[in-house]
């Protein structure tokens, strides 16, 4: 879907999933510039290092923490582009009806590691 056609459909959505995604798309923002503050910090952990010849105190954890929170903070964003990663050949290849169960057999499997992360 073009970029164009996925604005205008949007006029017609309810406010509440246009605030969703409105959301997910100012998280998406957030967690780049947490990637590249990231990488600023390594940058500057190097120099401290190999130049001024002294240890990183802080660096190390946060660009640690930063990584994943970005990773986290940063998927709402990829599933609203449909962004993430998937190996969609058998999708593809099946009928609706298995195509249905597969991608239903998905989602309850993504549910029940949620609820077993959220429990722990």
């Amino acid at each position: 879907m073009s970029s164009n056609a996925h604005r205008a459909g949007s006029a017609h959505l309810p406010a509440w999933v246009r605030a969703i995604h409105a959301v997910s798309r100012a998280l998406g923002v957030f967690a780049a510039g947490l990637i590249l503050l990231s990488v600023a910090v390594v940058c500057q952990m190097v120099f401290t290092r190999a130049v001024l010849g002294q240890s990183s105190i802080w660096q190390t954890e946060f660009v640690t923490f930063s990584l994943v929170a970005a990773t986290f903070i940063g998927a709402p964003y990829i599933q609203l582009t449909r962004g993430h990663v998937a190996v969609d050949v058998w999708p593809i290849m099946a009928a609706s009806g298995t195509r249905r169960w597969l991608h239903l057999t998905g989602y309850t499997l993504a549910l029940v590691f949620c609820a077993l992360f959220f429990y722990a």
